[in-house]
């Protein structure tokens, strides 16, 4: 019986999906999609990176390197899928992870 939330909303999302008319909404769901990824790609990527390479050592605030490179993959996210460029998301990802051990003085 725990799982009977994410099971009904399952359900309903299936239900709706055949029913929902997609086709006429196409445009605005790929630039709602690729907004979506624009922003929250590089800002998991940037958290995953410092949670394995920061090891904890930054305390816990505002810390602006790694804001810089965030925005700088929200940047490259973007040109890359406006582009088309092989897959926007691996891209920044492998970017990111670039730029951040620069950034992160362990160049």
């Amino acid at each position: 019986m725990k799982n009977f939330p994410f099971l009904s909303i399952g359900v309903f999302a299936g239900i709706v999906s055949v029913f929902f008319p997609v086709e006429q909404y196409g445009d605005f769901l790929e630039e709602f999609l690729t907004s979506i990824g624009m922003v929250f790609v590089p800002i998991c990527a940037v958290l995953f990176l410092e949670f394995l390479l920061g090891k904890g050592k930054r305390p816990k605030r505002f810390h602006v390197p790694n804001l810089s490179v965030a925005v700088v993959g929200m940047i490259g996210y973007w040109l890359l899928s406006q582009y088309e460029v092989w897959v926007p998301s691996l891209a920044t990802i492998f970017g990111i992870s670039v730029f951040y051990w620069l950034v992160s003085g362990r160049a």
